[in-house]
């Protein structure tokens, strides 16, 4: 019966098949081998459509293995044939002018309902009811006689009017030039007074800057015991008589200054890795001992700090639900859907972005490192292992082991 099967889903496709398998259930595993207990490299979505390749006799599948691009097997059990051509979407694909690959809502109150059908709201009980501030990933927004309802990510429905919806921000970290350690950090506080001089009073600032500007740091003093930077930056529109790059003082207490760490005993010659610092709420990424790529970032606060150490990312998840229901007493309850660019490397501690808050240099979460989307979006891509299209998650192993993090 077995090799029966084994010569129907490996021979040549007849007229009526397109030479591809779909997948037919969500997180679908992809092992090394073909062997139920060999080491999983993923899972891939629901509905991906995959090149019909080889098929294989192995453990722990009613059925022959299936080889798939770029690598990996998955049991026939988990597969139909299909008439259409092959096709790998990338999941999180962002639409022009955005920054996160879906709009997100949270429950404006506790009682929030979640439907089966986008009509149900006149006619039938939810399936479930949310807690205020539940975060929910929304694809469409369809209407419903004179109502608004919301297809989520997950295929429920909720009705508009029960959501607020989040404004994610637009920020981005610096990409470094290769050869090139700038001296740069970040305004955290919602404005931050430009003096001519060290120790001038904020009255008689020059300008002032926005949170999250970045600021190129020229020399530091002191005056009074008091630490000062001179930086340069790029003025708001407010202040249209300075030139373009103006310069100025500021004190060195209102920037998040990046800082560059000497690279760990645990890393390979060239090999990539993260540097998080605490102190500075900053992140630096290294491609060996060259500087590629700095930002300013959340980490876990008071009772939820994130773990000091050397790490590595042992798994990426296009998507993700984060929650937590027992919070200690420096936070509160939580639940968040399709949170995207999920990169875990101690535990459940990870990086990921945040859309639900803009805090960035201070530290808010409960133990990841939050990241503005544009700067998960670019972690996500550049960090070891790469995540194909089409697969809802990657897996280190030990022929390909996940990015260095440092936590320090």
């Amino acid at each position: 019966m077995r090799s029966a099967l084994l010569l129907a889903l490996t021979a040549a496709p007849t007229a009526a098949f397109a030479d591809s398998f779909q997948v037919a259930f969500e997180d679908a595993p992809v092992r090394e081998r073909p062997d139920a207990a060999a080491p999983m490299l993923g899972t891939l979505a629901a509905y991906v459509r995959l090149p019909r390749l080889a098929g294989s006799e192995g453990p722990g599948c009613d059925g022959p293995w299936i080889a798939i691009q770029p690598e990996g097997f998955v049991c026939s059990e988990m597969l139909r044939a299909s008439p259409r051509e092959p096709h790998r979407p990338d999941l999180l694909s962002v639409p022009a002018g955005k920054v996160l690959p879906y709009r997100y809502g949270f429950a404006r109150r506790s009682g929030a309902r979640l439907y089966v059908r986008p009509g149900d709201p006149d006619s039938v009980e939810p399936v479930r009811t949310l807690d205020a501030g539940f975060g929910l990933g929304l694809r469409h927004l369809v209407r419903v006689h004179d109502r608004f309802v919301w297809r989520t990510v997950s295929g429920r429905y909720v009705l508009d009017d029960e959501l607020r919806h989040a404004r994610p921000i637009e920020f981005e970290g610096l990409r470094i030039p290769k050869g090139e350690r700038p001296d740069v950090g970040w305004t955290f506080a919602a404005t931050t007074p430009v003096v001519p001089d060290a120790g001038a009073q904020r009255w008689n600032a020059i300008a002032t800057l926005e949170t999250r500007t970045r600021v190129e740091v020229l020399e530091e003093t002191a005056v009074d015991d008091v630490a000062f930077l001179h930086v340069r930056f790029e003025p708001v529109r407010r202040f249209p008589r300075l030139p373009a790059v103006a310069e100025g003082w500021v004190k060195a207490a209102a920037v998040r200054r990046a800082s560059y760490a000497p690279v760990p005993e645990e890393i390979r010659e060239k090999e990539r890795w993260i540097d998080v610092d605490l102190a500075n709420q900053t992140l630096v990424a290294w491609d060996g001992d060259v500087p590629a790529f700095a930002t300013i970032v959340s980490t876990g606060r008071w009772s939820r700090t994130t773990p000091r150490g050397v790490h590595r990312i042992h798994s990426k998840y296009a998507r993700a639900t984060m929650d937590d229901e027992d919070p200690l007493g420096d936070s509160s309850p939580y639940a968040l859907e399709d949170v995207p660019w999920v990169q875990y490397f101690a535990g459940g501690v990870g990086f990921h972005a945040a859309f639900w808050h803009a805090a960035f240099g201070y530290r808010v979460s409960h133990g990841c490192v939050n990241l503005a989307p544009n700067d998960a979006r670019f972690l996500y891509s550049w960090t070891a292992v790469p995540v194909p299209p089409g697969w809802t998650a990657r897996f280190a192993t030990e022929r390909e082991p996940g990015t260095v993090v440092r936590v320090r």
